[in-house]
């Protein structure tokens, strides 16, 4: 029996990194600038394609997405 919930004990202790991982997402960053005049564009819409994820540009024209 000790060694049966030992076991379960480390079993589960070696799968918390695994499951921390799973978790985590990428972090996708970017600055959107203008073609015209290469200055910074404000309140631009990044969508994740196939999804309903997505950001709005700052006022530096910098975003992060989390994917």
């Amino acid at each position: 029996m000790r060694k049966s919930i030992l076991l379960f004990v480390l079993f589960a202790l070696l799968n918390i990194p695994l499951m921390l991982f799973a978790q985590s997402g990428y972090k996708v960053k970017g600055h959107v600038v203008s073609a015209e005049d290469n200055e910074p564009m404000v309140g631009v819409s990044i969508l994740e394609k196939g999804t309903t994820n997505g950001v709005i540009t700052d006022i530096d024209g910098n975003y992060t997405l989390e994917i």
